[in-house]
């Protein structure tokens, strides 16, 4: 994606929105949530993620280092995903994930996900805070043509590829993490199209059953 216009009037300082703000302390909160009834995430292949997230102006890596400002579009998103294969010593994992996203703002339409993703889960701190890094890939489908995708980029197609990149901690005696990601849309160098595609970073949690 390469946005062409910084002037959109929706454009925020990325860290000055309320909703931003709101959504970190309710999935902060969520995150201290203890579940004694179950003993680790790592013994659990079943889980269901819940975020929330705003779309930004930017490419990925300036969604990333904070380079780029948020525009009045938001998503909500539920997801349920499946480990279908471990290591041997759980230091990473494979998995499959169906998504469905929401939008609203100044774009409104319904988008699906579907995605397979690798998740390294080995980490020097899990003693106190079990962590994990994943990244996945696959198609993505809107119901309608993104105004927004539109509006950065100057066009956009309802297909295009997703891609995802996430974090997430946890509590060793809990089943649910925080987890924050990039919702990734693009065209995958002109595979899609020639033009379309979206930022949008994302904070929620995850229960693991």
């Amino acid at each position: 994606m390469n946005p062409e216009n910084k002037n959109h009037p929706g454009h925020q300082n990325m860290f000055g929105s309320r909703c931003q703000k709101q959504v970190m302390v309710l999935t902060g909160l969520a995150f201290f949530v203890t579940s004694p009834a179950w003993s680790t995430a790592l013994e659990r292949n079943h889980a269901i993620t819940f975020y929330a997230g705003r779309l930004t102006d930017g490419d990925w890596g300036e969604a990333l280092l904070g380079q780029a400002a948020f525009v009045e579009a938001h998503l909500l998103a539920g997801s349920v995903s499946w480990v279908y294969l471990r290591s041997t010593q759980d230091a990473w994992s494979l998995e499959m994930e169906g998504n469905t996203s929401r939008y609203f703002g100044d774009q409104n339409h319904w988008e699906l996900n579907a995605m397979t993703s690798a998740r390294w889960l080995r980490f020097p701190w899990n003693h106190a805070l079990i962590s994990s890094i994943a990244f996945g890939v696959g198609p993505s489908y809107a119901s309608e043509i993104p105004a927004v995708e539109v509006s950065i980029g100057g066009g956009s197609e309802k297909l295009l590829f997703y891609w995802q990149l996430e974090l997430t901690g946890r509590r060793p005696s809990s089943a649910w993490e925080l987890m924050f990601r990039l919702h990734h849309r693009s065209t995958a160098y002109g595979t899609f199209g020639e033009q379309g595609g979206s930022n949008a970073l994302a904070m929620g949690v995850r229960f693991w059953f």
